[in-house]
């Protein structure tokens, strides 16, 4: 995963002497259990890692006979520096951001990495603790809202995932998201692919082949609505058609 970027060197002085400026990018295990480690023995914790596809006993039948791509890590930080003489070593952090990720419980029983929250701290060149220093913002955070991805899932999963529902400002206010199918499709007569105009699309994929796709929703924003639940002032409602 990215690591760090450095920019602000002028002509001729890449790397000469300290990095003028830089970002730099920390992680955390993607895990959120009590018991995460050794991922071996507590690989069930590690709800959307498919450590299973990345072992096979010698002897064994294994199951997976191509390639997975997946990560055990999240992205939890990512910070600003200048003058600095390593990859997060800098003279002065001017500001951070905290995320916080998730595994929010879905009714499919899958897991899907969330962004819960994210705490913004701004830092000046004087002394932490002292007037200036670390100034924490009040964290933005993010509700999820569940939404089923396929149209008719049979006997098939529902492929739950997660779209923004609701979004808690620095400031207190809030906005409130709706989501809606304009033109659903319906499992008893679904289009044809080739002159579909419904809230769906078809996808052939898996034992999903030729004339029997796969049709999966189009959720599109129904309606915005803002909110300042903190000082009262007069809300704000957007409906889309």
């Amino acid at each position: 995963h990215l690591y760090h970027v450095d920019y602000g060197f002028t002509d001729g002085n890449a790397y000469a002497a300290t990095i003028p400026d830089q970002v730099d990018f920390a992680t955390g295990d993607r895990c959120f259990s009590a018991n995460c480690d050794p991922i071996s023995t507590y690989y069930p914790n590690w709800k959307d890692v498919p450590y299973h596809q990345d072992f096979c006993a010698s002897g064994a039948s294994c199951q997976v006979t191509a390639p997975t791509f997946w990560s055990t890590v999240a992205l939890t930080t990512v910070s600003t520096g200048l003058n600095c003489s390593a990859p997060g070593t800098c003279a002065t952090t001017a500001d951070s951001w905290a995320l916080a990720p998730s595994l929010p419980a879905q009714t499919d029983g899958t897991a899907n990495l969330w962004l819960a929250s994210v705490t913004r701290t701004g830092t000046d060149a004087t002394t932490p603790g002292t007037s200036g220093g670390n100034v924490a913002l009040p964290k933005v955070t993010f509700s999820p809202h569940e939404l089923a991805n396929r149209v008719n899932p049979g006997t098939y999963p529902y492929l739950y995932r997660n779209r923004i529902g609701k979004i808690t400002t620095e400031t207190g206010s809030v906005i409130t998201v709706t989501y809606t199918t304009p033109s659903a499709c319906n499992p008893a007569s679904m289009p044809s692919p080739a002159s579909n105009t419904k809230s769906c699309f078809p996808e052939y994929w898996g034992t999903f082949t030729s004339p029997n796709p796969d049709w999966f929703n189009k959720w599109a924003a129904g309606s915005v609505q803002v909110s300042d639940p903190a000082g009262g002032s007069p809300g704000l409602y957007t409906s889309y058609a």
